[in-house]
C-alpha cells in the first residue's frame, strides 16, 4: 500500500480528485477528520488528510503539499518519501527547506518538474519537463494526457497527475483519468 499524506488547510479542492484519480487503477483508503473511508477487497493507495505534519517516516510515500497552514514551519521526511508541490508556494517551499528528497514542482514555469501544455473542459496535456529519480524508478521526460470527469484549476491537474506518477502509477493507454 502506497501512503499519500495530504497536507493542506484546503484539502477538500484536492482530496476528491486525487481520490477519484487513485481508484481507477487500485482501491483507495481514505482517512481524514471527518472519517475513514475502507473499500471492499483492500486498498493500493492510503490517503490520509492532514492540516498538520511535523514528522512522515514509511519507506516510501508522497506528501502532497497543497494550500499547507502558514503555522506549519518544518517537516521530517524520510528517505522514500516524494514531495509533490506548487513551486510557486512559498509556504510549501520554506516547509521542505533542507530536505534532501527528490522533489516534484509543478508550475507553469519551464524550470519545473512537471507543466500543463493544455487544457479544455474535457481534457488536459501535462508535461514532465526533466527527469527525476523516484524511489518508485524514474520519472521521464514526456508528455501525458488527461481525461478530466470535472472542471479542475491547472494547479489540481497538475499536483493530482505528479501525486499518481510519485505513487509509481503508470498511465494506461498514456491517459489518466482525473
Amino acid at each position: 500500500m502506497t501512503p499519500v499524506v495530504l497536507l493542506s488547510q484546503t484539502p477538500d479542492k484536492i482530496a476528491g480528485s486525487l481520490c477519484r484519480a487513485c481508484s481507477h487503477h487500485g482501491g483507495t483508503t481514505v482517512f481524514s477528520s471527518d472519517g475513514i473511508n475502507l473499500p471492499d477487497g483492500g486498498a493500493d493507495y492510503a490517503m490520509v488528510v492532514t492540516k498538520q505534519l511535523s514528522d512522515y517516516r514509511a519507506p516510501t510515500g508522497v506528501l502532497l503539499l497543497y494550500d499547507p497552514p502558514a503555522c506549519a514551519k518544518h517537516i521530517r521526511l524520510s528517505e522514500g518519501i516524494v514531495p509533490v508541490l506548487l513551486s510557486d508556494s512559498r509556504r510549501s517551499r520554506r516547509l521542505l527547506r533542507g530536505c534532501q528528497n527528490p522533489a516534484i514542482c509543478c508550475s507553469m514555469s519551464p524550470r519545473d518538474t512537471l507543466t500543463l501544455s493544455s487544457i479544455s473542459s474535457e481534457s488536459a496535456l501535462v508535461c514532465i519537463q526533466r527527469s527525476v529519480e523516484l524511489p518508485c524508478g524514474e520519472l521521464d521526460e514526456g508528455e501525458i494526457a488527461i481525461e478530466l470527469s470535472a472542471p479542475y484549476s491547472s494547479d489540481i491537474i497538475m499536483l493530482t497527475a505528479a501525486a499518481m506518477l510519485a505513487c509509481g502509477i503508470t498511465p494506461p493507454n498514456g491517459r489518466f483519468i482525473i
